[in-house]
């Protein structure tokens, strides 16, 4: 039995010398593993995901962080099998490096003792170039088998902080968009070594490799062919097999860690030798084949909409794809599939699919059925010339919609009409028939079995619609030269067959009879232009009678044929372009209505439609045609012609627009035409029918917009009170407003080329309009003077601040004069924010400061207890925005003081600055409020740090030295902020709001200034330091007074998603809350307290209820803090999981997706595609952020679909401070039940909701869901 033994272990040991000598004497074969690895890949660059790993590990090595810049990628170059690889490192860190190589095929690694430095002779030094800035450089490598990860050697020395090491490590490249052969494409360092089995393995298993190893050899072929593999590859296979064989015969039964390396080794063979199969490139095919089948699992074939699908008897609809397209595609996937799995198929094959496979898809969407060009119907008796309709005209729709193919032209290509009945055919049949070239029809009887209808249904129409398909035209007859445009229709009515011959050239023919109407009147009335020969006016209205003539019949019968009605068109078109050549045509002209005597305009101006029609007539006279548009009003218009009134020519009218057209002659449009017009309406129950003198005057300049202008400003005149009472006007408003529009009706009798002034006084009006609007009498209005006032940016339609509120400087200066309020502030970023406009008009601008960017601009209000609209616009190139903004200025009355003067608050001057605070004198010493930002380092990005303070800081000046303090929120997480290497000094300390004032020396306000900051944020285990910049914008420093204190606030604000150290880029901390799920007993137990905070909360039986239904959960340290500000994230996250929601969240418009923590992600994406809660308007969600009451409010009644009242009304005290948008939402939700008020009947809209407030509302919604579930059930 020892003997057996020793024989085996005998033959193991000589199989196994004998397989690594067979794998030296394959050297070459080792070697071309190498190249044929390399091989594999084809020339070109490609973008691959890498990490640099601790040596002979998968885990990524501390040298990462310093080597690859967060978020980037490396190139791998290609070029005939040699391969480089590239990558950004930033200057800074490249500089730790005093050397970086990599190791080439053969060379031997050498081994590191301490410090010292080991053999680099046989490396090879990275080669570094500039990079895309100045702050970054390449660095590159040569590749030697692109299927292992390649050695790479390193000397970091960092002397300010004594670290001095040698590493061997390994560059990771992601290899799987490569897809090499038995690759597995793992991410760089994140494998876990799958494929290896360092444990055990059962003899099943091992057994299972043998016969998988037997199979591949047994299936392979050395030679040069695709899916062959090198000269002497398949003796190594074959080997490693027999090893394998011997090994299993001399292992111990059941030995699983024997097993286990056996199997190992056996299988790291069988994927080397796979690894060198010669195969085609099949990358394109690989990545356009899931994207052809999803094409084709989503493409609908003709007829398929209609129950039918490629049957020619069901109607097709736009959106459909011809069925023998979808199949020829489909057939090209299929072999593409065959070939993405065959080793064998050829690099030629694999492209011709690729190309085959595009071209069909190109083909198919070429050929895809559209909406194609609408007809409309003349229902006719008789195939016959006819200038009569059918009396059965409203058998049918005229309207004819019609599909085609999107790669229709007029020659060629299907033409199906949707053809509507007014009623349901006997048996729901109808026939359609076109005639033959020669314009003859044969019997429909003939046909009427062979040609069966369908019938058409359309996505939103209900089956059994009445509307019927068919083919138009032939498939290969020209649209307007060969298709006659015409049909014959037979079905039958209660038993009675109906049988209409129909023309879809309606609307051409239409138009071509207005076309002849005009063409007659052209040749009628038209002069000889001026200068023009007498014989060639002659010779062209002679050609133009010709063409009308030959028209006629055409125009007069309506069974004519497109080509007869197109060409028709173009002869009389080109006759008429060529006497236009001579003769005086129409033209459009615009004129005012004149009042009978006062330079102002006529109010029956706005009646009148602009521009007129002007024909010159032979006469010297002029025809003149316009549109009255209140018919039912003017009931009557003449026109004085030697002092007699004759009525217009009506052309015709147009009942349902209350309009019609009319004609007549002025003898000369330099002076006034004289009218009279009847006008018949009624006021509060009066009638009144009157006529009035009037003046065309036409000048052509539109006033129509002034006009306007004056008709609306009169009507406010009209409404307007005198008086003091809340609501009524000063006289001096009503009478300054009445001066204006006296003034701007003055224009309307001004002459030609004066539209300059029109201008003019449409703006000097609209000021004056606004004017006056702001004079009204309001609550708590204040006594003419001047003020300074505190007001806040808001969006559009949220309580939340607008991105323009960090650009207005608060406090404003308020004038008041007459009753009329003025505000004027300073905008800062002057040339970024261009425009601005208050309740749609321009503000004045009354200075601007280009050394400082800023400008002071003004507008009136109306009332300061209600906010004023707005509008803006920035084009800021810098920052990347370029965005439109509608806003809403909010004015804080209570702060209203008495204007003193000194610094204007609405254009505030740094003492001893130039330009105020541009930064270019010496500030004065005393002390200011000076805006700042915290900055990620080395960029003009915001850093997350800068939510954990307050700006403005305060800057003391004294002596020269400058001092800036300011207030750090979170101040037991932010343990130390540094700037220009200090630490600083801590000014005081708040406990309680968990804030601290720190304060920092400064040598200058200019550029960046460096820092630090450190978090230690035991509760989501978050423990970093990282570089940051601060960023003080001296141009908006104001003076801070003579015993300021420094801006603060509460510091227990939400936790935003928190920077990885030495980074830009920002990731999310731990988990704060995870989703939990706990089983309840089924029998009924009172809820009982398990956080630590929350025993004598009111709250208590809801915040353990909704734990218990798996919604919200705790904190780790065993809290719930329900009295904590709750964030979008985490609201949004309760109302998904308590609802439910589902859906696809693979796409989402946030630009801080990556920014809202895992657990809120699916969640925001999900509520904000469903309409529970929207974005900021710079497009981000900002999960981090508090929530108000009235946020949270209408949340929830989205969430549960209330139905929204135009009568609600709220009982709260202080109702008036709840958003106009939100009192509908607020009062569904009070009406049911689902959300209180506070103490003293109060409803607090703009503080933030808790953590408690949140649950029970959330309960409050399953609740109302659960009874509606019940009473609909019942």
């Amino acid at each position: 039995m020892k003997l057996k033994t020793r024989l085996k272990t005998t033959i193991v040991f000589l199989l196994s010398f004998s397989l690594i000598l067979s794998y030296l004497y394959a050297g070459p074969i080792a070697s071309a593993s190498a190249a044929a690895g390399n091989a594999l890949v084809q020339n070109g660059a490609y973008q691959l995901d890498f990490n640099i790993l601790k040596d002979g590990e998968v885990s990524v090595s501390t040298a990462n962080m310093y080597m690859k810049i967060n978020g980037t990628k490396g190139t791998l170059r290609v070029n005939d099998g040699v391969i480089t690889f590239e990558h950004e490192i930033e200057t800074e860190n490249l500089n730790k490096f005093e050397y970086l190589g990599y190791r080439p095929d053969g060379a031997a690694k050498p081994p590191i003792s301490g410090s010292s430095a080991p053999d680099t002779t046989a490396y090879v030094n990275a080669t570094v170039s500039a990079g895309p800035t100045a702050d970054k450089k390449i660095i590159r490598y040569a590749i030697t088998d692109i299927t292992k990860k390649q050695d790479i050697l390193m000397h970091i020395n960092i002397t300010e902080i004594g670290y001095n090491h040698w590493y061997h490590a390994q560059i990771g490249i992601d290899t799987g968009p490569l897809n090499l052969p038995g690759s597995g494409g793992e991410d760089p360092g994140t494998s876990s070594g799958e494929g290896s089995n360092s444990g055990s393995v059962t003899l099943e298993k091992l057994q299972t490799l043998l016969a998988k190893a037997q199979e591949v050899y047994e299936g392979s072929a050395e030679g040069a062919a695709y899916g062959q593999y090198p000269a002497g590859s398949r003796a190594l296979l074959e080997t490693a097999i027999f090893a394998a064989k011997v090994e299993l015969n001399a292992t111990t039964e059941g030995d699983q860690a024997a097993y286990a390396t056996i199997h190992n080794k056996l299988e790291q063979h069988l994927k080397g030798f796979q690894a060198l199969q010669k195969v085609a490139d099949k990358t394109a095919l690989r990545a356009l084949l899931p994207a052809m089948s999803k094409f084709i699992s989503k493409a609908l074939v003709n007829g398929q909409t209609n129950g039918g699908p490629g049957d020619v008897k069901s109607a097709t609809v736009a959106g459909e794809y011809f069925h023998s397209d979808i199949k020829s595609l489909q057939r090209l996937l299929t072999n593409g599939e065959k070939y993405l799995e065959d080793p064998a198929a050829t690099q030629t094959q694999v492209d011709n699919t690729v190309t085959g496979i595009r071209g069909q898809y190109e083909w198919t969407l070429q050929h895809r059925y559209v909406e194609f060009e609408p007809f409309e119907l003349y229902v006719l008796d008789t195939p016959n010339a006819t200038n009569e309709e059918s009396a059965k005209v409203g058998l049918l729709s005229r309207a004819v919609t019609t599909i085609s193919q999107a790669s229709y032209t007029v020659n060629s290509g299907e033409v199906l009409g949707n053809i509507r009945l007014n009623q349901r055919p006997d048996d729901n049949k109808v026939m359609f028939f076109i005639p033959f070239g020669n314009g003859v029809y044969f019997s429909p009887d003939m046909y009427e079995a062979i040609l069966p209808a369908a019938v058409t249904r359309y996505p939103n129409t209900a089956i059994g619609d009445t509307v019927y398909q068919s083919a138009l035209k032939s498939f290969d007859d020209n649209l307007d030269t060969v298709w006659s445009g015409l049909g014959h229709i037979t079905f039958k009515l209660n038993g009675v067959k109906q049988s209409l011959y129909l023309s879809f050239n309606r609307l051409i023919h239409q138009k071509l009879k207005q076309s002849l109407v005009d063409a007659v009147r052209y040749h009628d009335k038209a002069p000889k232009l001026s200068g023009a020969d007498a014989a060639d006016y002659d010779a062209a209205k002679a050609d133009l009678s010709d063409a009308i003539a030959a028209t006629e019949p055409v125009a007069a019968n309506l069974n004519a044929t497109r080509p007869d009605i197109l060409n028709a068109a173009a002869d009389l078109k080109a006759a008429v372009d060529a006497f236009k050549a001579v003769a005086q045509f129409e033209y459009d002209l615009y004129y005012s209505t004149l009042h009978a005597t006062h330079s102002a305009f006529s109010e029956v101006d706005s009646y009148l439609a602009k521009p007129a029609k002007i024909l010159p007539r032979s006469d010297g006279t002029y025809e003149v045609t316009l549109t009255v548009k209140g018919s039912s009003v003017i009931r009557e218009l003449k026109v004085a012609k030697d002092g007699v009134y004759s009525d217009v020519t009506v052309l015709s009218e147009n009942t349902a627009d209350n309009s019609r057209v009319v004609r007549f002659v002025a003898a000369d449009l330099t002076q006034q035409t004289l009218a009279k017009v009847r006008v018949v309406t009624s006021h509060q129950g009066a009638s009144y029918d009157n006529t009035y003198d009037i003046r065309f005057h036409f000048n052509d300049v539109d006033n129509t917009a002034l006009q306007g202008e004056i008709a609306a400003a009169n009507g406010k005149l009209r409404a307007a009170v005198v008086g003091t009472q809340v609501g009524q006007y000063p006289l001096t408003a009503k009478t300054a407003l009445s001066d204006a529009v006296a003034a701007a009706g003055e224009v309307a009798v001004n002459g030609a080329n004066t539209e300059a002034l029109t201008a003019s006084a449409l703006t000097a009006l609209q000021q004056a309009v606004q004017s006056f609007d702001a004079s009204v009498v309001t609550a708590n209005d204040l006594p003419d003077g001047e003020y300074t006032i505190g007001f806040t940016v808001l969006k559009k339609d949220q309580e939340e601040v607008s991105t323009l509120n960090g650009y207005a400087v608060s406090p404003a200066r308020l004038r008041i004069a007459g009753g009329v309020k003025t505000i004027s502030f300073t905008l800062k970023q002057s040339a970024e924010i261009p425009s601005l406009k208050v309740n749609g008009q321009a503000v004045t601008v009354e200075s601007t400061n280009a050394t400082a960017n800023t400008r002071v601009v003004s507008f009136p209000v109306t009332d300061l207890t209600v906010d004023t609209v707005g509008w803006t616009k920035f084009n800021w190139a810098a920052q990347s925005i370029y965005s439109e903004y509608d806003i809403r200025f909010r004015f804080d009355g209570a702060s209203a003081a008495p204007y003193v003067s000194g610094p204007d608050p609405a254009g505030p001057v740094v003492p001893g600055v130039p330009g105020g605070g541009s930064g270019t004198g010496t500030l004065q010493d005393g002390n200011y409020f000076l805006p700042f930002r915290i900055l990620k380092n080395g960029t003009d990005s915001t850093s997350i740090a800068n939510d954990y303070v307050i700006s403005p800081a305060l800057l003391k000046v004294a002596g020269g030295s400058k001092t800036v303090s300011f207030t750090v929120l979170r101040s037991f997480e932010v343990n130390q902020i540094t700037m220009n290497g200090s630490s600083g000094s801590i000014v005081s300390r708040d406990t309680a709001n968990n804030t601290r004032v720190v304060s920092y020396p400064l040598t200058t306000l200019s550029g960046k200034q460096s820092g630090t900051v450190r978090i230690d944020w035991n509760e989501f285990n978050y423990h970093h330091s990282y570089d940051i910049q601060f960023q003080f914008d001296e141009g908006s420093m104001t003076s801070a007074g003579g015993n300021p204190t420094v801006p603060g606030g509460n510091g227990n604000i939400s936790s935003p998603s928190l920077e990885n150290p030495g980074t830009d880029e920002e990731k999310p901390p731990t988990e704060t809350e995870q989703p939990k799920t706990e089983e309840s007993s089924n029998e009924e137990q009172a809820p009982k307290a398990n956080f630590s905070d929350t025993g004598s909360h009111w709250a208590i039986r809801e915040i353990n209820r909704a734990v218990q239904l798996g919604i919200v959960s705790g904190f780790k340290d065993g809290s719930f803090r329900p009295n904590q500000n709750i964030t979008r994230g985490e609201l949004i996250t309760i109302v998904s999981q308590a609802l439910k929601l589902e859906g696809d969240v693979s796409e989402s418009d946030f630009r801080d997706l990556e920014q809202i923590p895992a657990w809120a992600r699916k969640h925001a994406v999900l509520a904000s595609k469903l309409g529970l809660i929207s974005g900021y308007e710079d497009g981000t969600f900002r999960a981090g952020k508090s929530i108000t009451r009235v946020e949270l409010a209408i949340i929830i009644a989205k969430a549960a679909g209330l139905e929204l009242k135009d009568d609600a009304r709220l009982t709260f005290a202080d109702a008036g401070n709840i958003p106009e948008w939100a009192r509908k939402s607020i009062a569904a939700a009070v009406e049911a039940g689902l959300i209180k008020g506070k103490g003293n009947n109060r409803f607090d809209p703009n503080a933030p909701a808790t953590r408690a407030e949140a649950v029970t509302l959330v309960l409050g919604l399953l609740d109302l869901d659960a009874k509606a579930a019940k009473k609909s059930a019942e």
